[in-house]
C-alpha cells in the first residue's frame, strides 16, 4: 500500500508530500483520509518526493494544510492520492 508523509512547512510554504510502499503485513502506523475526489479541473499541485508534483482537490489541500499546523510530520492514506 502506498503511504503519504506529510511534511512539516511554514504557513505559506507549498505543501510537500513523501509517498512511499509499505508493507501491510508491517503493520505501519497512519491515519487515513476519505474524502471526495470530484472533478480534475481546479486541482492544487502539491510537491512530493522525489522531485514531481501530485494535483490534489481544492478540498484535500485544505485539509493538508489544517493537518500540517501540528508539529509533528503525518503519516496518512489519502483515497485516490495514495491509489494510483
Amino acid at each position: 500500500v502506498k503511504l503519504v508523509e506529510l511534511l512539516l512547512g511554514d504557513k505559506e510554504d507549498v505543501l510537500t508530500l513523501y509517498i512511499y510502499d509499505v508493507s501491510l503485513d508491517d503493520g505501519p502506523v497512519y491515519e487515513a483520509l476519505s474524502y471526495e475526489w470530484g472533478e480534475n479541473s481546479g486541482s492544487i499541485p502539491v510537491h512530493y518526493e522525489p522531485d514531481d508534483h501530485l494535483l490534489v482537490t481544492p478540498n484535500l489541500h485544505s485539509v493538508l494544510r489544517r493537518l500540517r499546523e501540528h508539529d509533528k510530520p503525518r503519516t496518512l492514506w489519502a483515497d485516490a492520492s495514495c491509489m494510483n
